[in-house]
Protein backbone atom coordinates (compact mmCIF):
# COMPACT_ATOMS: atom_id res chain seq x y z
CA UNK A 1 0.00 0.00 0.00
CA UNK A 2 2.55 2.35 1.33
CA UNK A 3 5.99 2.84 2.34
CA UNK A 4 6.77 5.88 5.31
CA UNK A 5 10.08 6.86 6.16
CA UNK A 6 11.61 7.29 9.94
CA UNK A 7 15.09 8.13 9.76
CA UNK A 8 17.58 5.42 8.66
CA UNK A 9 14.17 2.85 8.73
CA UNK A 10 11.62 2.34 6.71
CA UNK A 11 7.70 1.23 7.38
CA UNK A 12 6.50 -0.93 5.07
CA UNK A 13 2.67 -1.07 5.43
CA UNK A 14 0.57 -3.84 3.43
CA UNK A 15 -1.71 -6.37 3.42
CA UNK A 16 -1.95 -9.92 4.42
CA UNK A 17 -5.31 -11.76 4.55
CA UNK A 18 -7.06 -9.32 5.16
CA UNK A 19 -5.26 -7.63 8.02
CA UNK A 20 -3.39 -4.36 7.60
CA UNK A 21 0.50 -5.02 8.59
CA UNK A 22 3.66 -3.43 8.92
CA UNK A 23 7.21 -4.56 8.60
CA UNK A 24 10.16 -2.15 9.23
CA UNK A 25 12.99 -2.74 7.59
CA UNK A 26 16.52 -0.34 7.57
CA UNK A 27 16.68 1.49 4.34
CA UNK A 28 15.96 4.80 2.55
CA UNK A 29 13.18 5.71 0.20
CA UNK A 30 15.63 6.71 -2.48
CA UNK A 31 16.94 3.10 -2.49
CA UNK A 32 13.35 1.85 -2.53
CA UNK A 33 12.37 3.97 -5.55
CA UNK A 34 15.39 2.87 -7.12
CA UNK A 35 14.78 -0.66 -6.98
CA UNK A 36 10.90 -0.42 -7.12
CA UNK A 37 10.01 2.05 -10.32
CA UNK A 38 6.48 1.41 -9.88
CA UNK A 39 6.33 3.49 -6.51
CA UNK A 40 5.35 7.08 -6.64
CA UNK A 41 6.49 9.48 -4.34
CA UNK A 42 4.00 11.93 -2.54
CA UNK A 43 5.37 13.07 0.41
CA UNK A 44 8.82 13.78 1.44
CA UNK A 45 8.32 10.74 3.72
CA UNK A 46 6.21 8.62 1.98
CA UNK A 47 5.93 6.49 -1.16
CA UNK A 48 3.15 4.82 -2.31
CA UNK A 49 1.68 2.11 -4.96
CA UNK A 50 -0.34 4.07 -7.08
CA UNK A 51 -2.63 1.11 -8.04
CA UNK A 52 -4.07 1.09 -4.45
CA UNK A 53 -4.90 5.12 -4.43
CA UNK A 54 -8.79 5.00 -4.39
CA UNK A 55 -9.17 8.84 -4.01
CA UNK A 56 -7.31 12.20 -4.22
CA UNK A 57 -8.73 14.49 -1.53
CA UNK A 58 -8.05 18.55 -1.38
CA UNK A 59 -5.64 20.91 -3.84
CA UNK A 60 -2.22 21.54 -3.80
CA UNK A 61 -2.51 23.59 -0.85
CA UNK A 62 -3.32 20.58 1.69
CA UNK A 63 -3.98 17.13 -0.15
CA UNK A 64 -3.97 13.78 1.06
CA UNK A 65 -5.06 10.56 -0.15
CA UNK A 66 -7.32 7.26 0.38
CA UNK A 67 -6.92 3.54 -0.62
CA UNK A 68 -9.25 1.25 -1.13
CA UNK A 69 -9.01 -1.30 1.31
CA UNK A 70 -7.60 0.56 4.31
CA UNK A 71 -8.71 3.66 6.48
CA UNK A 72 -5.60 5.92 6.64
CA UNK A 73 -4.89 8.75 4.67
CA UNK A 74 -1.19 9.88 3.51
CA UNK A 75 -0.43 13.78 2.58
CA UNK A 76 0.45 15.04 -0.22
CA UNK A 77 3.18 17.59 -0.58
CA UNK A 78 2.48 20.62 -2.91
CA UNK A 79 6.28 19.51 -4.79
CA UNK A 80 4.14 16.18 -5.43
CA UNK A 81 0.75 16.90 -5.86
CA UNK A 82 0.76 17.82 -9.76
CA UNK A 83 2.05 14.85 -10.67
CA UNK A 84 0.69 12.83 -8.87
CA UNK A 85 -3.03 14.24 -9.72
CA UNK A 86 -1.58 14.19 -13.57
CA UNK A 87 -0.76 10.66 -13.42
CA UNK A 88 -4.18 9.50 -11.67
CA UNK A 89 -6.35 11.65 -13.87
CA UNK A 90 -6.56 9.31 -17.03
CA UNK A 91 -7.23 6.34 -15.05
CA UNK A 92 -9.69 7.61 -12.50
CA UNK A 93 -11.94 10.45 -12.52
CA UNK A 94 -10.01 12.19 -10.15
Amino acid sequence: MYIQSQDNYVEIHYFKDGNHTKYLMRGTLKKILKDFTFLFKVHRSFVVNPHNIDELIGNSNKASITFKCMDSTIPVSKSNYSSLKNYLSPRTNI
